[in-house]
């Protein structure tokens, strides 16, 4: 199922569907992190896995800290910025054109009005590279 069959739908009703991720040949994280770890994965690792658009693992990364109910370590991660562009991962998302993690991080709880350091922020970055699918999804998180 592609999220773009869903960008007509209110926000609860794209969220209650499950929004099928897709993340074929997907390796889980194995013995390098533990779901059971009290700490979240490096941030580093993030970026790779939002760089692949590999969200079955991210989720990996996501769900001990909301079963734990840890929201300030998962917010923390979640609006993580590299060190060279000062962006989140919000932004790799929209840059790579993956829909269905752009939906997965909004909805864990990214701000997409976090700026890099040029001073734009993720709906800035959609209007200048045309995705304006991303920029609709992004707009239905804000009502």
């Amino acid at each position: 199922m592609d999220v773009s069959e869903h960008l007509g739908e209110p926000q609860e009703d794209l969220l209650r569907t499950g929004l099928v991720f897709w993340a074929e040949g997907e390796e889980s994280l194995g013995e390098s992190w533990e779901s059971e770890q009290d700490t979240p994965l490096p941030v580093p690792h993030l970026f790779f896995l939002v760089k692949q658009g590999k969200i079955n693992t991210l989720n990996q990364v996501v769900q001990p800290l909301q079963r734990q109910a840890l929201w300030e370590e998962l917010g923390a991660l979640l609006n993580s910025r590299d060190s060279l562009y000062q962006r989140t991962p919000l932004f790799y998302a929209l840059y790579y054109d993956y829909q269905n993690l752009l939906v997965y991080l909004l909805a864990k709880g990214a701000d997409p009005f976090l700026h890099d350091k040029n001073g734009q922020n993720v709906f800035h970055v959609a209007l200048q590279y045309g995705r304006l699918d991303c920029l609709r999804l992004l707009l239905l998180f804000q009502r």
